[in-house]
């Protein structure tokens, strides 16, 4: 995704902290399981992704499915482990830690 179209998916989602795209294959399989730098306030973007899991995670995320342009077209909040998640013509996936005051 381009800076623009990640731009205008986090300011539709109202998400704030460390955005990095996982474009290789180490980091996709990663995701948030390791944070880069283990903060919680991490926003990781799959590009070229409709489909996400959540297994082997320990706590629940908030999930976006995003359009090519950054518009998003699913939101999934405090996703827990376990689950696979998918959405036709999604280009991208944004995942985030859930916080605790979120439902």
């Amino acid at each position: 995704m381009d800076a623009a179209a990640v731009a205008q998916c986090m300011a539709e989602l109202g998400w704030e902290g460390r955005v990095w795209q996982a474009v290789r294959f180490g980091e996709r399989l990663r995701g948030l399981m390791g944070p880069v730098d283990g903060r919680l306030r991490e926003i990781v973007v799959f590009p070229g992704c409709a489909s996400v899991h959540t297994f082997g995670m320990r706590r629940p995320i908030d999930i976006a499915f995003v359009s090519a342009t950054g518009e998003v077209i699913e939101r999934h909040a405090r996703v827990g482990p376990g689950r696979v998640l998918c959405c036709r013509g999604a280009h991208a996936v944004a995942e985030r830690f859930s916080s605790s005051s979120e439902s």
